[in-house]
């Protein structure tokens, strides 16, 4: 079985409004720029504290 391990991210309000933007627009390219800028710290974070 496999190890699992908690990815925190906490956006802010606008943060989260352009999260919503993106979903409703089906926006692939904005979608990428927001994990690269949003969930990349965060994973690196995850995967180097294990």
């Amino acid at each position: 079985m496999s190890e699992k391990r908690t990815l925190l991210l906490t956006l802010s309000a606008g943060e989260l409004q352009e999260l919503q933007r993106i979903l409703l627009d089906e926006d692939a390219q904005a979608a990428l720029r927001f994990l690269q800028e949003h969930l990349r710290p965060a994973l690196h974070r995850a995967l180097d504290s294990g």
